[in-house]
């Protein structure tokens, strides 16, 4: 009897650590994407403004933004590295 109520224990206690390590993953997934995501939308703005330097005016228009976001994406891989 005390040996079934400790492997029942030692069973919960693992399944509430993979739910805790699930849980941890998915937050720590979700954070990255979320850096990324800032990381390139700062990149873009900054390509804008030196665009616009270069050019001699101010690149705020969507077709811009879709410009730099084409370019983004096509330099990117999957996880928002080098695709080289």
């Amino acid at each position: 009897m005390a040996q079934e109520t400790r492997d029942a224990d030692i069973a919960a206690t693992k399944a509430d650590l993979e739910r805790m390590r699930e849980r941890a993953a998915a937050e720590i997934e979700s954070e990255k994407v979320r850096a990324i995501t800032e990381v390139r939308n700062e990149v873009a703005d900054l390509a804008l403004r030196a665009a616009g330097k270069v050019v001699g005016e101010t690149m705020t228009g969507e077709r811009e933004k879709r410009l730099v976001s084409d370019f983004l994406a096509e330099t990117s891989g999957p996880a928002g590295g080098s695709s080289s």
